[in-house]
């Protein structure tokens, strides 16, 4: 019989036998990932796709010598396939993020001057929702009891503030939907600028929505009669009855508090794995995270979300939002009605064209 010595000694012999295998591909692996990260390999979709497809071949010829072999070792064959359908899903999913979107389509040069112009109109948008705000607040309008009745006077001036909130709301929409892509970006070396940028812009638009309208609608929540009015239809202005009710239902319910939060510990990911707000330095962009810093605050100081409640439905959903076509009914003709100023970016409407002709 063998010692304890001698046992001891067979496994630090097996142990570094495994060692050894396990290291040599890993040597290999950095030499290779050296040389694709030179090449300008991306991270997502090429080396991703590189390295699931050739574990879906490693998969497929392990199952193959494994399902030859007499007697079948079922444990490891099932194990393999379970390597083979998750090398399948992976490369599924590479795909659908590889596919091109128009803020992916952009070359550079044309995504920095749509980017200043968007940026801009995220300010122009965000401050026009946050002084129709203020203005109600200051004319107490509507008046803070819920047994009031609104004016003649009152209602053209509420309807008036709703209308323009809601064109401010849709093209500040329209701008988020747009730069919510950036994850097609990648994000590991070439197109880091241009993935940080992107989320900060749809972030603090998403944000920007979120605050001001959950300003608007405790501001409506003090007259329930203002509440009805704005639910009510108003065919001169072509606004179909409910729109009140959908703007919160569309905006501030917990799929967006979700979001936010989602967003707000992405943000802080990226902040520790890139080092990402010396790269919003670099980029000009600081600017923007600060105003991204500012509404997460103002949005906590509302009281507005119970993040005991939402943070496990956050890690889960991403920050993409179905379009909200329900709430943003789209006028024909309404590129040429608001001038082209409001709607319009560079070699892009924010009004689709299939839309507007229905």
């Amino acid at each position: 019989m063998r010692t304890e010595e001698e046992k001891a000694g067979s496994a630090m012999i097996l142990n570094a036998r495994r060692a050894g295998r396990l290291l040599l591909p890993v040597a290999f692996g950095l030499l290779l990932g050296f040389w694709g990260a030179d090449r300008g390999m991306r991270l997502v979709p090429d080396a991703v796709a590189t390295a699931a497809g050739t574990a879906l071949i490693a998969c497929l010829l392990l199952s193959y010598a494994f399902f030859k072999s007499k007697p079948q070792p079922r444990r490891k064959l099932q194990a393999i396939i379970a390597g083979a359908v998750a090398s399948i899903l992976i490369l599924g999913a590479v795909a659908w993020m590889a596919r091109p979107s128009p803020l992916t389509s952009q070359d550079a040069a044309h995504f920095e001057a749509s980017f200043v112009v968007e940026r801009q109109r995220y300010r122009e948008q965000a401050q026009g929702m946050a002084r129709i705000v203020e203005r109600l607040q200051e004319a107490s309008l509507p008046p803070a009891d819920d047994e009031a009745i609104l004016s003649a006077d009152q209602e053209v001036a509420l309807l008036d503030a709703w209308m323009a909130f809601r064109d401010y709301a849709m093209a500040l929409d329209q701008t988020r939907r747009f730069y919510e892509d950036y994850y097609r970006f990648d994000i590991s070396r070439h197109e880091r600028a241009q993935h940080l940028k992107s989320f900060l812009l749809t972030f603090a638009a998403e944000l920007a929505l979120y605050e001001n309208a959950a300003r608007f609608a405790a501001q409506m929540a003090t007259n329930a009669n203002a509440k009805t009015f704005l639910d009510a239809p108003h065919t001169e202005r072509h606004l179909s009855g409910g729109s009140f009710s959908l703007m919160r239902q569309q905006l501030l319910g917990a799929r967006d508090q979700a979001r936010i939060i989602a967003g707000e510990q992405y943000l802080d990911s990226l902040r520790l794995t890139i080092d990402a707000h010396r790269l919003a330095e670099e980029e000009g962009v600081s600017g923007l995270w600060r105003r991204v810093d500012q509404s997460l605050a103002a949005i906590d100081a509302l009281g507005v979300i119970d993040r005991s409640e939402t943070t496990v439905r956050a890690d889960l959903q991403g920050l993409k939002r179905q379009l909200k076509r329900a709430w943003y009914p789209v006028q024909k003709g309404a590129a040429e009605t608001l001038g082209d100023t409001r709607v319009r970016r560079i070699g892009h409407y924010l009004i689709d064209k299939p839309l507007s002709d229905k």
